[in-house]
């Protein structure tokens, strides 16, 4: 599917249009350019079909179309996920499957980290459908994606803000608009010169129709919002002023502005340091905050800042379980990178239970020999070579032995070698030696 009406009537993609076919005229000269509806036809094909390319790092470095994979539909929870092995795409299931059946293989074509009404105006952007997903439905997330604290002292309540805008009506009205105006294209192709002017007076009518039927819808949305009660305290009812409100949808605009402005591959850790001091008073669990803190994460983790990055992930690992499921290599990658950074600061104990947790999915999602995988065993060997590691690991075996030997001599049925050995065991658990001078 070529989505030439959407391309045609949507504002948003001219820019990414005209870009294009400035840097194709640059390359293959103006003779060589197809007509604009063939041209839009291919510029649609590969916008809906293309992948982005990964390197080693899961860091995007281009985009790539895959015909056959093309076939997997999104789910914001997604059952498969999507490496790069070269230039050949690997897509791994995360779950097991008895019978394998494409139609039930998804893949998640953005980014989680987002409130439900953001992702799927991505997502229709970008593909041009309305993702009715059981996590794009779930209510229960969405009381968490736009909520801030409590101001009541000692309570640990948050306060749930509705989005303001009604995105997925607008959405479901342009998928409407978008294709009644394709069918509506065909029927002028088949119909002859005499009926064309007919058409199009039609065409200004429902024109005018759809302008009324907008207008209609958000009266109607209107007068909803206004019969929604006040956003409260979970817990204690507490009400934000409206001046509250006001500065957290203000603050939300300025995030979304700075994210506009970094750039994945280079992140630049002042602008997130900027936009976190302004989300003190979102949940641990807000969307936004969420975001902003993986990225701080991140800059923290490009730019060698192992202390910062250690302090962002441990405040942000609610909030990444929070949005990505227990099998998720994308939250296997995130602990992965937290237990490196404990590591790398000699908290070798807690690195390494962070390191086993992340390798089970890591594994499974990117497979045995991807670069990030063998990165994760070469930590965990370096971890284990700790001293106090190996003599835990030391006297750990020795208690073991004795254990197996004194076992075996109950077994065989020697009486006095049995009080021996338990009268020699006890000696040694009752005044135990310090192994840090070892």
């Amino acid at each position: 599917m070529n989505h030439y009406a959407d391309l045609k009537t949507c504002e948003d993609m001219k820019p990414e249009i005209d870009k294009t076919l400035t840097e194709l005229r640059h390359y293959i000269g103006e003779r060589n350019l197809p007509n604009d509806s063939d041209l839009l036809g291919i510029f649609g094909r590969t916008l809906v079909n293309c992948f982005s390319f990964m390197d080693k790092n899961l860091l995007s470095i281009g985009c790539a179309v895959y015909l056959a994979a093309s076939i997997f539909d999104n789910n914001c929870t997604p059952n498969c996920f999507v490496t790069f092995s070269g230039l050949k795409v690997e897509v791994r299931s995360l779950i097991n499957m008895p019978d394998l059946d494409l139609a039930k293989c998804y893949i998640s074509y953005t980014d989680v980290i987002s409130t439900s009404a953001a992702r799927r105006e991505v997502l229709y952007k970008g593909w041009f459908f309305l993702c009715e997903c059981k996590t794009c439905l779930d209510e229960e997330r969405a009381k968490y994606e736009n909520s801030i604290k409590c101001e009541i002292s000692n309570c640990q309540g948050i306060v749930s803000l509705p989005e303001a805008s009604d995105t997925v009506q607008q959405i479901k009205l342009k998928i409407k608009a978008a294709r009644e105006r394709e069918e509506k294209r065909r029927e002028k192709e088949k119909e002859g010169e005499g009926r064309r002017k007919w058409r199009r007076e039609e065409g200004k009518k429902y024109s005018g129709d759809e302008g009324k039927e907008k207008t209609k819808d958000k009266e109607v949305n209107g007068e909803e919002r206004n019969e929604v009660e006040a956003p409260r305290c979970s817990v204690c009812g507490w009400t934000p002023s409206s001046e509250k409100l006001k500065q957290y949808w203000n603050t939300v605009a300025f995030t979304k502005k700075q994210l506009k402005a970094m750039d994945q591959n280079n992140l630049n850790i002042e602008y997130c340091l900027q936009t976190l001091e302004k989300l003190t008073n979102f949940s641990p669990r807000n969307a936004w905050k969420v975001k902003i803190l993986d990225l701080s994460f991140n800059a923290a983790i490009l730019n060698s800042c192992w202390s910062l990055a250690l302090k962002y992930g441990e405040e942000n690992l609610d909030g990444m379980r929070f949005y990505y499921s227990d099998n998720s290599p994308v939250l296997s990658l995130f602990l992965f990178n937290l237990g490196k950074a404990k590591i790398y600061l000699k908290e070798f104990r807690e690195g390494l239970h962070i390191l086993e947790e992340a390798e089970l999915f890591l594994t499974t999602g990117l497979g045995t020999s991807h670069p990030l995988v063998e990165e994760l065993h070469q930590l965990t060997l370096l971890a284990n070579e700790d001293r106090e590691i190996c003599l835990e690991r030391w006297s750990t075996a020795t208690k073991k032995d004795e254990k197996r030997q004194l076992h075996q001599v109950h077994s065989s049925g020697d009486e006095a070698l049995a009080k021996i050995f338990a009268t020699l065991n006890q000696i040694s658990h009752s005044s135990p030696q310090n192994l840090s001078g070892v």
